[in-house]
């Protein structure tokens, strides 16, 4: 789905939280951290269920730099994509950015 009018279209909602987003937000630190360590998620969790989900990206990520030996990946890059949908300012964080000489891969 491509939604280029959403920032407009939510402008002055208020933010709200939920558990599900705090679940959301612990998941995406456990795997920050599980590749900037190294460590599996698992040891840096205990919350099994998390840190296997975390884990097939990891996973994923470890096979591709095993098939895609050129990649490089960075860990919570700044992306500025806001000129593209008309906001020039607008820009955000991605998970995982993987660069190959023939791909550019986004894992959020």
């Amino acid at each position: 789905m491509v939604c280029t009018d959403w920032l407009r279209a939510t402008e002055g909602l208020q933010s709200k939280s939920s558990i599900y987003a705090d679940e959301g937000t612990e998941a995406h630190s456990l795997l920050e951290w599980s590749l900037r360590l190294g460590y599996p998620p698992e040891e840096l969790s205990e919350n099994e269920e998390m840190a296997e989900a975390v884990g097939h990206a990891v996973d994923w990520l470890n096979q591709y730099l095993i098939t895609s030996r050129n990649a490089v990946y960075r860990i919570e890059s700044r992306l500025y994509f806001g000129k593209v949908i008309g906001y020039p300012g607008l820009s955000g964080t991605s998970d995982i950015s993987v660069i190959s000489p023939s791909e550019l891969v986004i894992l959020d």
